[in-house]
């Protein structure tokens, strides 16, 4: 009986490491093809144009471009806080999450970034990031 128990915390604790292992997989795949689509010739030129301009440098359908990757980057890195909450994210792995979050944030308003946002993942954001200075 004791050895069967053993056993049993064993597997546990084996299938819940799988279960936060292809959590981050699964969640660093998503992040990787959104940046994937950043390098293309044509958004870089528009993450540039930003970055010199600010977002009312772009015309309608660019800005629309930028909004709907910075909702899907948002996404990701909710999908990542509420899996840290369920316990299916390590420690190490949300903190390097959470640390991308607070940055890409960087105190902007949310805007049409929270359109696919709780309010819970929006209002953590809000209370843990440090804005800049």
């Amino acid at each position: 009986m004791v050895v069967s128990l053993i056993f049993l915390i064993m597997e546990t604790r084996e299938n819940t490491n799988a279960v936060k292992a292809q959590t981050y997989q699964i969640l660093t795949s998503e992040l990787n093809e959104i940046r994937r689509e950043l390098t293309e010739p044509n958004f870089a030129e528009l993450v540039t144009k930003v970055r010199n301009g600010g977002i009312d440098s772009l015309n309608e359908t660019e800005r629309y471009r930028m909004i709907i990757n910075s909702q899907s980057t948002f996404a990701v890195y909710e999908s990542a806080y509420y899996s840290y909450q369920r316990g299916t994210l390590g420690e190490d792995e949300w903190e390097r999450y959470f640390t991308a979050t607070c940055r890409t944030r960087d105190g902007r308003e949310w805007g049409p970034i929270a359109t696919n946002l709780s309010v819970a993942f929006r209002d953590y954001v809000d209370s843990e990031c440090e804005l800049p200075e």
